[in-house]
C-alpha cells in the first residue's frame, strides 16, 4: 500500500490511461466560459451558504411550535456541521473522478430533500436526520470548495484572487437575502 502512494503521482502523469479519466477536465465547452462558470459558482455559494445559514433563524419558531428546548435543535446545527466537516473530502473526491457538475447537482438534490424534510418535522429525530444528516451531507456536495475549485479551473492565474473574493463575497450576501 505504501510503495502504491509513493508511485501513484509519477503514473498518473504518465498513464494515458489515468489521463482518460481526467479528461473532463482538459476540455472546454461553451457553457463552460469563465464568465458561465463564475456566475454559477457565484449562485451555488449564494443559495448554498444562504440557505444554511438561514436555520438559526428559526430557533425559536421551532422550538416554541414544538415545544422543544433549543439544545434538540442545535444538536441538529451541530450534526449539520459534523456532516458538512465529514463529507466534504468525499465530496472532493467525487469532484476529481467524475467532475465537479454532477456531484454539486447530487449535493443540491440531496440538500432540497433535507430542507425539505424539516418542513414535516414532527420529532426531534426528523429533525436531526433532515435538517442535520442531509442538510449537512447536502451542504458539503454544494460546498463553496467545490465552486471555487471548478472556477479556478477555467480562470487564468492573474485574476484567481479577485475570482475567490468574488465567490466569497456571494456565500455572504446569501447570508444576508
Amino acid at each position: 500500500m505504501i510503495a502504491r502512494r509513493q508511485t501513484c503521482p509519477s503514473r498518473i502523469q504518465e498513464s494515458p490511461k489515468a489521463m482518460e479519466s481526467t479528461d473532463y477536465r482538459l476540455t472546454i465547452k461553451p457553457w463552460q466560459t469563465p464568465l458561465v462558470v463564475l456566475l454559477g459558482g457565484c449562485l451555488i455559494s449564494l443559495i448554498g451558504f444562504g440557505a444554511r445559514s438561514s436555520y438559526g433563524v428559526y430557533l425559536g419558531p421551532i422550538t416554541e411550535e414544538f415545544g422543544w428546548s433549543r439544545e434538540d435543535f442545535a444538536l441538529a446545527m451541530a450534526l449539520q456541521n459534523l456532516f458538512w466537516g465529514l463529507c466534504l473530502p468525499l465530496a472532493g473526491m467525487l469532484a476529481d473522478r467524475f467532475g465537479p457538475v454532477w456531484v454539486i447537482g447530487i449535493g443540491a438534490l440531496v440538500y432540497a430533500v433535507g430542507t425539505f424534510g424539516v418542513t414535516l418535522i414532527d420529532t426531534t429525530l426528523t429533525l436531526h436526520l433532515t435538517g442535520g444528516v442531509l442538510v449537512g451531507t447536502g451542504v458539503a456536495f454544494t460546498a463553496f470548495s467545490l465552486a471555487t475549485a471548478a472556477i479556478l479551473r477555467v480562470v487564468g492565474m492573474e485574476r484567481r484572487t479577485f475570482v475567490i473574493g468574488l465567490c466569497t463575497a456571494a456565500g455572504s450576501v446569501g447570508q444576508v437575502l
